[in-house]
């Protein structure tokens, strides 16, 4: 049985001319089933395992209850083997007992089933052996008397299965409701950022949740989802207009929240309505986004309408002033995910949408630019605030200590002079169309170590000057390091005149004579220090790649030791 379902029986079992226990239970159980918003998981998930082996003897698994049990939440296990545990409980608990505690006569078990009810538990688990063999048949009267759903735990089963298998699942359902609300702010960050943000907003959010949405701005009113038949749409729009007007104002920016129900002929609704005004504005209409949905909103639906409702905050301001959280979303979007599998149409309309955002009129191109602090410092909120305000663009954000952004044209010379008088250096990207301007981040970052070596800004294009210039220090230390081991490790007497040979031999595209000339050397001497570096090595230097990788080998090692070459 569905939660709607449970709702329908909630109305067929109130309508019944019956109104003996039976009813009453199912009534109450349904209500459980229809409002309970807490995190847990249903209890199915632990009758139906079949280590476990439970099994239900209130209410029988036949009856129409039986399936309003499965769904209620649990929220916890607990062992308390008192003959009043209300204390120790916070309701929606399995509790476990062997009936060590267990009163004996009827009457005392019927007060003690009837201080569980009003504990709040959701079931009771009565594990046999060895305090019983079979569980009291006092106990099972007196369970169903007061609806109170009672289980039965085979001697073979230890409690510990029963309390490890509650955590793990318990573990699942938060992992999963963690991957769903980071799903669901991905894509509602994504519909914000196309043509018409907010309905396709509004539209995301219904989708997600699987309930009706409306937004209306002023007299503009935008539905989507199914609307649910016997309601009235103006009425309901009227209704909570007036619930939210004569809500106190809340703190700060945030929206105002009312929250309601809608009963139709067969159906049982909830309604929740924000009210969302730009940041800062006291004078704007209010913007209101409502959500209605059977049976019940859950906390997962609440969270999903908050991060819209921020989002249309920020769109809804946008016209009067950018919005520094909104641009550090695009950023996001724009240069930290890997691009999707892209038409041609689909990467020509994002490039249209980057050039339009940026103002260009030099295309549909955009440059990416990381600044670095010169002192290493992190950047600050007005540090942000003014890179932006600098560089004229849209697409600003801060990441660990570096400025980023994404802008039209390179910077100008009275630009980057501005920012090394502040202290941070530039590394700019080459040119690249914009659904590519994730690649034109990472080619910004890899310039990072040649600004930090060179201690000024540096733009790709002069950057691709150099292989060495895109490889960290560390890691071409390293790699020198290897390829040269060989020769440093060695004892003999000659190893640095080997190696100054080897070098000027490559630089001069192995011409004997300038080497020799250029070290003050007989031919014949260099020569001989090839013969032996190549014997070191255990290379071919005859080899061009070979030669390339013992080139750049020696070049850093000279570069970082500062040994003077002519």
């Amino acid at each position: 049985m569905t939660k709607n379902d449970a709702s329908q029986h909630l109305q067929s079992t109130t309508d019944s001319s019956a109104h003996g226990t039976a009813a009453s239970h199912a009534e109450r159980l349904a209500q459980k089933v229809m409002h309970n918003d807490l995190t847990g998981f249903p209890l199915s998930r632990l009758l139906d395992a079949k280590d476990l082996m439970m099994t239900m003897l209130n209410p029988l698994p036949a009856s129409p209850e039986a399936s309003l049990v499965r769904n209620l939440t649990l929220v916890t296990t607990a062992v308390i083997e008192l003959e009043d545990p209300r204390s120790y409980l916070n309701g929606h608990e399995l509790l476990l007992i062997t009936g060590l505690g267990l009163p004996q006569t009827a009457g005392e078990i019927d007060a003690y089933v009837e201080r569980l009810c009003a504990s709040g538990i959701t079931a009771l688990g009565f594990g046999v052996e060895p305090v019983y063999s079979e569980v009291p048949d006092q106990l099972t009267d007196a369970c169903r008397k007061h609806g109170l759903p009672l289980i039965k735990i085979d001697a073979e089963v230890r409690f510990v299965q029963v309390t490890n298998r509650f955590a793990q699942e318990m573990h699942n359902t938060r992992l999963r409701g963690l991957q769903y609300v980071s799903t669901m702010a991905r894509r509602l960050t994504k519909a914000s950022l196309v043509r018409n943000p907010a309905r396709q907003l509004v539209t995301t959010l219904a989708q997600l949740t699987d309930s009706w949405a409306i937004l209306r701005r002023g007299e503009d009113v935008f539905q989507t989802g199914t609307a649910p038949s016997g309601i009235d749409t103006d009425e309901l729009l009227r209704n909570y207009a007036a619930k939210l007007a004569v809500i106190p104002g809340s703190r700060g920016d945030a929206p105002k929240q009312a929250f309601g129900t809608i009963q139709t002929s067969h159906t049982h609704y909830e309604v929740t309505a924000l009210g969302i005004r730009p940041p800062n504005t006291r004078t704007a209409t209010m913007t209101e986004l409502l959500i209605v949905k059977a049976p019940r909103i859950t906390s997962d639906d609440r969270t999903g309408l908050t991060l819209a409702a921020d989002l249309l905050q920020l769109i809804l301001a946008l016209p009067r002033s950018q919005s520094i959280a909104l641009d550090t979303l695009m950023m996001t979007l724009l240069v930290d995910e890997a691009p999707p599998g892209q038409t041609s149409a689909t990467a020509s309309r994002i490039d249209q949408l980057v050039a339009h955002s940026l103002g260009s009129a030099r295309g549909k191109l955009g440059h990416a630019i990381v600044a670095i602090s010169a002192n290493g410092d992190s950047p600050r909120a007005d540090d942000l605030i003014w890179w932006r305000l600098l560089l004229n663009t849209p697409f600003v954000d801060n990441r660990g200590e570096q400025l980023r952004a994404v802008v039209s044209a390179p910077p100008g010379a009275s630009v980057i002079e501005t920012c090394e008088e502040r202290g941070w250096l530039l590394s700019v990207s080459s040119e690249h169309p914009g659904h590519l301007l994730n690649t034109a981040m990472r080619e910004a970052e890899l310039l990072i170590p040649s600004v930090r070596e060179l201690g000024r800004s540096v733009q790709f294009a002069e950057g691709l000057t150099s292989l060495g210039s895109l490889i960290p220090p560390e890691l071409s230390t390293r790699f020198a390091g290897t390829v040269l081991a060989p020769i440093t490790s060695s004892e003999d007497p000659e190893v640095e005149d080997i190696l100054a040979s080897l070098h000027s031999w490559l630089r001069r595209n192995g011409g004997w004579d300038a080497s020799a000339r250029e070290l003050g050397l007989h031919r014949n001497t260099v020569r001989r220090h090839i013969r032996l570096a190549g014997t070191m090595l255990g290379r071919d230097l005859d080899d061009a790649l070979v030669r390339a990788d013992v080139l750049f080998a020696l070049e850093h090692r000279t570069n970082s030791a500062g040994i003077h070459r002519s």
